[in-house]
């Protein structure tokens, strides 16, 4: 379903990477394969157990691209990207299963929410 949404907005990738554990790598390639996108990469920073710092390195690290789609894992997926948009409280922005936030960058260590879509929202669970 996401994946359709994206489809439908126009929203495309020009880099994606995932955990390479098998839930993780099969959502991010039916994303991919439903977009049309480019080809995924498989990184160990996407896990649970990569530090905040390992993950913000990598993060800075990756080559320069418009639209990056990253897939990860509860809870540090969540935990990262309340850290990107400066938001503190755990409950101020949940990750459920499946949802997917857009958010823009200019310098990868801060971020604006665009938006944020859940399967709950586009009428799945």
């Amino acid at each position: 379903m996401i994946g359709q949404f994206l489809k439908q907005a126009g929203i495309g990738f020009d880099a994606a990477y995932s955990s390479p554990l098998v839930r993780a790598r099969q959502t991010a390639e039916i994303v991919l394969n439903v977009c049309g996108s480019t080809e995924l990469e498989l990184t160990e920073r996407l896990l649970n157990e990569t530090s905040e710092a390992e993950f913000e390195k990598w993060l800075k690290g990756i080559p320069d691209a418009r639209h990056v789609c990253l897939v990860g894992h509860a809870p540090s997926l969540a935990e990262r990207v309340r850290g990107l948009v400066g938001i503190t409280a755990a409950d101020a922005l949940k990750l459920p299963k499946g949802a997917l936030a857009c958010l823009e960058t200019e310098n990868r260590r801060t971020a604006a929410l665009k938006f944020l879509v859940t399967p709950k929202l586009l009428g799945v669970r």
